[in-house]
């Protein structure tokens, strides 16, 4: 029997005030008509730009293959204040379903999210399967002790601009969260996963890594994954460091 694996690539990017709403559309839309296959708007009519009457506005593209895109633009109004925190990011989802859109899960990985991480200028991606990522944070019970603690925490967003709590089988991560995140940069990275991984290498100023580029992957090798490289990482001493240590105040940052 043949499994079906919901598949995304997450990006993420810094909203700021110096570039308008409208900027930010064109932009996304000309790099995503630039890109190349097997996700390109080239030669398709690109969705129209949205109101943005709130926090931020969305659109949605449905390709013919039956992939999807979705994108989140934030508000760039002066008024509109940010919080350092992903929630107050660009956000860019490619979605598909395997086996039932036909494409190279490993060529997407080594080749067409990295192409994906400069176009959107994202400091932060990645690549997801299936509902492993919200299994691994404790489901919608919450029992995973390690995630309740720093998500109560105010001053740590979670898999956000300070934080690395889950390792998806590729991922972006910039130089400044590699230093909020692991208080090491994009260098180390690579010293500490060199040889250890399919693939790790610089991108832009930070560092792209496949952990895992198996599209079979089951959710305990998943688990099993993130237990390896976090603590090759340095990730699962930090986390046992803030379980002992008193929830911090929130800074208003």
């Amino acid at each position: 029997m043949t499994i079906q694996h919901e598949t995304r690539f997450l990006l993420y990017h810094r909203a700021s005030h110096a570039e308008s709403f409208e900027q930010r559309y064109h932009e996304i839309i000309a790099e995503m008509q630039r890109i190349g296959p097997p996700f390109s708007l080239a030669g398709l009519t690109p969705p129209p730009m949205p109101e943005c009457p709130g926090a931020a506005a969305h659109f949605r593209f449905r390709y013919p293959s039956g992939a999807y895109l979705y994108c989140s633009i934030v508000d760039r109004t002066p008024a509109y204040q940010y919080r350092d925190q992903k929630s107050f990011d660009d956000l860019l989802c490619v979605g598909f379903n395997m086996p039932a859109v036909e494409i190279d899960y490993r060529a997407t990985l080594f080749d067409y999210l990295p192409k994906l991480v400069k176009a959107y200028r994202a400091y932060h991606a990645l690549s997801q399967l299936d509902m492993y990522a919200l299994h691994y944070w404790g489901g919608l019970e919450h029992t995973n002790p390690v995630f309740n603690r720093l998500a109560a925490d105010p001053v740590i967003d979670i898999d956000g601009r300070n934080n690395i709590f889950t390792l998806s089988p590729a991922q972006y991560w910039d130089a400044e969260l590699c230093r909020r995140a692991l208080g090491y940069g994009p260098e180390e990275v690579i010293r500490r996963l060199d040889g250890q991984v399919p693939r790790v290498e610089p991108l832009m100023d930070g560092v792209y890594t496949v952990f895992n580029d198996d599209p079979d992957l089951t959710y305990d090798d998943f688990v099993a994954m993130n237990e390896r490289y976090k603590r090759i990482l340095g990730l699962t001493e930090r986390e046992r460091v803030l379980m002992a240590t008193p929830l911090q105040k929130d800074s208003g940052a």
